[in-house]
Formats: C-alpha cells, structure tokens, sequence
C-alpha cells in the first residue's frame, strides 16, 4: 500500500497571522490570499508535516464535526493551496 503523500507549508510562502485571519503570498500567487474562519485552522495545522487523513481527522475532533464532511470541505483549500505553491508534498 502506497503511503499517502505528507503536506506541509512551503517555507518560500510569505504569511502573516492577525485578527482578520492570515494572509499569505505563495511562490504562484500574482496576489495576496487571505484565509479566514477554519481556513486558518487549516494553515495552522500545516506548520508541521501531516496527511491530508489525519489534518481531517484532528480538525473534526477539534471542530466536533463528521470527518467526510471535514474532508470535503478542505479539500478545495488543500487543493489551491498546494497549486500555488503555498503548501507542498513531501
């Protein structure tokens, strides 16, 4: 069984964190993104190398929720993310 790819921030991604949620500039980003709500919760858990299972999986425990609906809902976000460069695969 093949393992599932890790994820992680890319170090060459500029962020910033403040009450309005985190803004961040990727190697691919022409513009600034800003991420907000449990998009934030989704960049925080990305400072350390993790699987796309067990990022579900520790923000539906931390958020109470199902996990497929978890999975389905970050899933966009994973997937942008990792486009732009602002998180990669390790």
């Amino acid at each position: 069984m093949a393992r599932s790819p890790l994820l992680v921030r890319s170090p060459a991604t500029l962020h910033r964190a403040g009450p309005f949620g985190v803004v961040l500039l990727a190697p691919g980003d022409e513009e600034p993104r800003a991420l907000a709500g449990s998009a934030v919760a989704v960049w925080e858990a990305l400072a350390e190398t993790v699987s796309r299972d067990d990022l579900v999986a520790d923000l539906a425990a931390a958020f109470g929720a199902d996990p497929a609906t978890v999975a389905a809902d970050v899933a966009p976000l994973l997937d942008a993310l990792l486009a732009s460069g602002a998180v990669v695969e390790t």
